[in-house]
């Protein structure tokens, strides 16, 4: 029963956001970047986290993930770097497709919204607390010290992610949604 009561908030609010969409403008910069979060063991049953990011072009979304995490995180720190990891994987791969099609190099910032996930990246050196993190995410401390990418602290209340991985309050849905979609129709449909 609660499957079918989801569905109709879903299509409630397709229906009532017929007039937004997502604007692609030609005064956007021409930067990446990239906001991450994890929910540090939101699934009740096997404990996972769930991994949420989203990469803007400039003002504009590109790319945008919600997916549960491949291994249980003992700390809300591993969830958050493993979803920065995978995050950065993306924006890695989007880098390269605009830097093949425009012939430019493009600048990319990760927004981690947990400073003690930011301070294992930059340092790179694995503790007694984060050493069960799975190698394959590693990678992302190296290519940090290489300058492929920043990062940078944003507050909790700026985390564009939050959309794709957790039940929002109506006000939080709305300003976060705000800054990803454009609902101004004559724009959309022109």
């Amino acid at each position: 029963m609660s499957m079918l009561k989801d569905l109709k908030r879903t299509l409630r609010y397709l229906k009532e956001s017929v007039d937004k969409g997502i604007l692609y403008g030609s005064n956007n910069a021409l930067v990446l970047k990239a906001f991450s979060d994890a929910d540090y063991a939101g699934d009740l049953t096997d404990r996972k986290s769930t991994t949420g990011y989203v990469i803007l072009l400039g003002d504009s979304p590109i790319a945008w993930c919600s997916k549960k995490q491949k291994i249980v995180s003992v700390s809300k720190t591993a969830a958050e770097y493993i979803a920065a990891a995978e995050c950065r994987r993306e924006l890695k791969y989007l880098k390269s497709l605009l830097h093949e099609l425009l012939d430019m190099d493009i600048s990319a910032t990760l927004c981690v919204d947990n400073q003690s996930a930011i301070r294992l990246i930059k340092s790179g050196q694995m503790s007694r607390q984060s050493k069960h993190i799975d190698v394959r995410y590693h990678f992302i401390s190296e290519e940090l010290d290489k300058n492929l990418f920043a990062i940078e602290y944003c507050r909790t209340d700026h985390q564009l992610a939050d959309i794709f991985m957790k039940p929002l309050v109506p006000a939080k849905f709305e300003k976060l949604s705000a800054k990803l979609l454009s609902n101004d129709r004559n724009v959309l449909f022109e």
